[in-house]
């Protein structure tokens, strides 16, 4: 068998701990990449896990409305927003490709948290007898290229059912996040410039998870000499 049994640090907690769950993740991921012998094999299966991350997370969100409450959590920006401030003394900052990336809800991956779990029932029922309305002023995200996600921080509950009925597109920003990739790390928990200042908690263990993955994407397909 391919799949060697390693150590794995047991985590204490009264929840399951976000670094355990992106250790474990890349632990698994490694030995995977290491069993592929071509380089397109290794990003076949690079991108059939980061396509499992996107659809797992997105949903897991999107649905959390109907299991608890929701009206207190705030979802906060996937990154670090310093790297994308244009007045910060970041210096690998990320790059802003376009204002008007169109985002179609019958098939990219959109992350948001709907934060008011009784504003469903007009929007539903508008959408379904009126299609998915686009409103510049209502509907704002970001879209980074490289994980190929989209952080939606406004319009959530319409966003949602488009999402659902499977209609409507939307225009956001679009970002290149390989300048992170330079400095940028995380333990899946939280984080860090080089490995060692931290800087935030990260919100969801799955998007440290697709950031290793695009970073692992990345070096194999940009050999250092």
């Amino acid at each position: 068998m391919f799949f060697r049994k390693r150590n794995k640090e047991i985590v204490k907690d009264s929840e399951i701990s976000f670094g355990f769950g992106f250790n474990f993740a890349l632990d698994y991921i490694h030995t995977v990449l290491e069993y592929e012998k071509s380089l397109e094999d290794k990003i076949n299966m690079i991108d059939f896990f980061m396509e499992i991350t996107r659809k797992d997370i997105q949903y897991d969100l999107l649905s959390k409305f109907l299991y608890s409450e929701v009206e207190d959590v705030k979802m906060r920006f996937p990154f670090p927003i310093i790297y994308f401030m244009t007045d910060s003394d970041i210096p690998n900052k990320a790059k802003l490709i376009r204002n008007d990336k169109i985002i179609d809800l019958s098939k990219d991956a959109i992350v948001f948290l709907p934060w008011n779990r009784y504003s469903f029932s007009n929007t539903v029922q508008s959408i379904s007898k009126n299609g998915f309305k686009y409103i510049k002023s209502n509907h704002r995200g970001y879209y980074f290229s490289d994980i190929e996600l989209c952080y939606v921080y406004n319009g959530n509950h319409s966003i949602a059912t488009g999402i659902i009925k499977k209609t409507g597109q939307i225009k956001v920003k679009e970002y290149d996040i390989r300048n992170l990739f330079k400095d940028l790390t995380t333990d899946g928990s939280n984080w860090y410039i080089n490995g060692e200042k931290q800087i935030i908690k990260v919100f969801d263990f799955r998007i440290a998870i697709l950031y290793e993955l695009a970073k692992i994407k990345y070096n194999f397909q940009n050999p250092q000499p």
